[in-house]
């Protein structure tokens, strides 16, 4: 029996944790529901068969060990993932003494508001910190490696989209954090004796916003992903597209993006005091990480799925759309084009006083100026899936318009 117990082995961390371990000789203990999925290369790793939800087939090797590392969680679960995770926490630290150092990876917690899945984070913690042994609990923002979940959105989208939709909601900061650098401090927190309680926020050195996360990952794959950004872009709406794009991760990629609105940066020194560590940049953790199994994906099957999807509205599916404006007297629709321009992304083609767009992977649009009239007619022929977005997008031009006429 090892001094160390890690429950979740077959998680992104715990399995990575695990793999770390083994290529350093140490033994170690697992805990897992279905000890098939613990992908393990040395006799020196004890799988055992427990039940988070059945404490009866916890207590042999918790008591056992001394330090325990905890990466459960229930996401991917149906139903109530908070209620569980509670549950599951609690039957963990009911088991613990004195004796124990238990481990914990939770998320950095904002100043504002929590989402469900930080709010279920941190009340883990709190049940660990309410029993008998002392807790270290790291905190990190997204962890960059192949296998987390937050991570495969950022790649998902950058590697399966032709183009990148950005919102208000997309404009908190973050501070990634390369996996190298969370292994090192999960494996320094078991290695240093610590006295009581710890909580250390810990993040890479770069922070950045969620938005710029995705730019820069494409500037790093050298991928052409134009950024649209629509203020008001439905979240909800956003969540639908991510259960297609990255199935992988369908029920935890709803949960995470719940969290995106919220600013996840360290604002303390204390990990720094404490370990004295350097960590890697955004570019070093993206090389670290730099594995492409997403871009095997064709973006015509993408495009297909979510044509095809039927929980996406499919708003005004092959039909052209008509808005009517009326314009002053003093109208000038050159000027106007300027900020149509601005506003619309991809090619334009323009004659007399009539103006042809072809948006990407959204459809095409038409403004004509009726002098005469003093009316602007505009068509909007939406293509695919995107005639959802597409008309987002086009209720942000009614308004510019409207602001400008």
């Amino acid at each position: 029996m090892s001094d160390i117990l890690i429950i979740g082995a077959t998680g992104f961390i715990g399995s990575s944790l695990l793999k770390h371990f083994e290529e350093n000789s140490l033994s170690v203990d697992v805990i897992a529901r279905t000890p098939s999925k613990v992908f393990s290369n040395s006799d020196k790793t004890t799988i055992h068969q427990g039940d988070l939800e059945d404490s009866n087939t916890l207590k042999e090797p918790v008591a056992k060990a001394k330090t325990i590392y905890y990466f459960a969680h229930s996401m991917s679960d149906s139903g109530d993932f908070t209620e569980r995770e509670r549950k599951q926490a609690q039957n963990i630290a009911q088991l613990l003494t004195e004796d124990h150092k238990i481990i914990y990876l939770g998320g950095i917690i904002p100043k504002n508001e929590l989402s469900d899945h930080l709010s279920s984070r941190a009340k883990v913690g709190d049940i660990f910190r309410s029993s008998k042994a002392r807790v270290i609990e790291l905190r990190a923002s997204i962890v960059i490696g192949v296998g987390s979940a937050s991570f495969e959105m950022v790649r998902a989208l950058v590697h399966r989209l032709p183009f990148l939709v950005t919102a208000k909601w997309s404009q908190a900061d973050c501070q990634p954090i390369a996996l190298s650098d969370v292994l090192y401090y999960l494996e320094q927190s078991h290695l240093r004796d610590f006295t009581e309680n710890k909580i250390f926020n810990i993040g890479g050195s770069d922070i950045i916003t969620y938005k710029d996360l995705l730019i820069k990952y494409a500037e790093y794959k050298n991928l052409r992903r134009p950024e649209i950004y629509i203020e008001d872009f439905p979240i909800d709406l956003a969540k639908e597209i991510l259960k297609i794009i990255i199935p992988e991760y369908a029920q935890i990629s709803e949960y995470l993006i719940g969290s995106i609105e919220l600013e996840t940066i360290v604002t303390d020194s204390l990990a720094k005091d404490e370990f004295d560590h350097q960590t890697l940049s955004l570019t070093e953790a993206f090389e670290e990480a730099n594995k492409d199994i997403l871009e095997d994906i064709p973006l015509k099957t993408i495009l297909g799925q979510l044509k095809d999807h039927k929980e996406i509205p499919q708003y005004f599916k092959g039909q052209t759309l008509q808005f009517n404006f009326n314009v002053p007297q003093n109208f000038n629709f050159d000027q106007i084009l300027e900020t149509i321009k601005d506003i619309l992304p991809g090619k334009s083609k323009s004659r007399n006083d009539e103006i042809e767009f072809k948006l990407p992977f959204i459809g095409e649009l038409k403004l004509s100026y009726l002098k005469e009239d003093k009316n602007i007619i505009v068509l909007y022929k939406p293509k695919y899936f995107f005639q959802s977005m597409g008309w987002v997008l086009i209720q942000e031009l009614i308004r510019k318009l409207e602001g400008k006429l």
